[in-house]
């Protein structure tokens, strides 16, 4: 069963971050093997504010097998709260093209904790859903399904 068509989990290095330990954080989140790893893995580098460099690091998911990878070990690692949270905000996370946002905490996620976040400062995950066409109600079903999948 395909459960979504696309995944792009981004995240932002700033100079005081220590990019090998949120590339180590990223890789464990996508929880695919090595290789497959590197061959999604995007670095790009760029001005962020007050003229500071900053590096983008962004995993692209096409694979079906991957991102099937990807959305077990998301889901298995969330509590159950930011489970029941996710699906109560499914009317905010999900936009008119069908794609489902989620953000985690970067400075937890770095201690191994997957913790829902507002902020900016986190792990940007964009999952585009298989709706066709594409409809909201659709999108929040199959959502819906994905999380409950994993609900303990």
């Amino acid at each position: 069963m395909e459960l979504a068509k696309h995944v792009a989990i981004r995240v932002f290095v700033k100079p005081e971050d220590e990019e090998s330990l949120i590339l180590e954080a990223l890789k464990k989140l996508v929880g695919i093997n090595s290789e497959d790893f590197e061959k999604c893995l995007k670095r790009e580098e760029a001005m962020g504010f007050n003229e500071r460099r900053i590096i983008i690091l962004r995993v692209i998911l096409e694979k079906r097998r991957l991102i099937n990878a990807f959305l077990k070990n998301l889901f298995s690692s969330l509590t159950p709260e930011d489970k029941k949270v996710i699906l109560n905000q499914l009317e905010s996370r999900i936009d008119e093209y069908c794609h489902f946002y989620i953000r985690l905490e970067k400075d937890l996620l770095l201690q191994d904790v997957y913790s829902l976040t507002d902020t900016g400062n986190c792990f940007h995950i964009d999952i585009t859903l298989p709706v066709y066409p594409c409809k909201k109600e659709k999108a929040k079903i199959i959502a819906r399904r994905i999380i409950e999948s994993f609900m303990e």
